[in-house]
């Protein structure tokens, strides 16, 4: 659902948009990226060791953002990553994503 005034303004700026029930999941992209993240945090503080305190779920988060903007493929250009569309090329000498912070070696 969405106001006049936004549906209004988004046709004047030559927009498209799409309206989607609240209960279907399916068809916003929002709410399933919303989803994927939340399952993927917990399962992330699944796997870390039991001595991480559970304070330091933050300190987890740049690099649970990065892996999952990596295998999540780009609206603009299917063919490219998220991460790619928007910083470019991801540089894995630069910037190691494992082992995750927390997670017993």
């Amino acid at each position: 659902e969405a106001s006049k005034l936004l549906i209004s303004y988004i046709k004047t700026k030559s927009l498209e948009y799409q309206l989607a029930s609240p209960g279907n999941h399916r068809v916003n992209y929002s709410e399933r990226a919303i989803q994927t993240y939340k399952n993927y945090f917990i399962s992330t503080l699944q796997g870390t060791d039991p001595t991480f305190p559970v304070n330091g779920w933050n300190l987890l988060m740049p690099q649970i953002n990065i892996a999952l903007n990596l295998l999540r493929a780009s609206r603009v250009n299917p063919k490219l990553s998220a991460y790619a569309q928007v910083h470019g090329p991801f540089d894995f000498n630069k910037t190691p994503l494992a082992p995750l912070l927390g997670c017993q070696i």
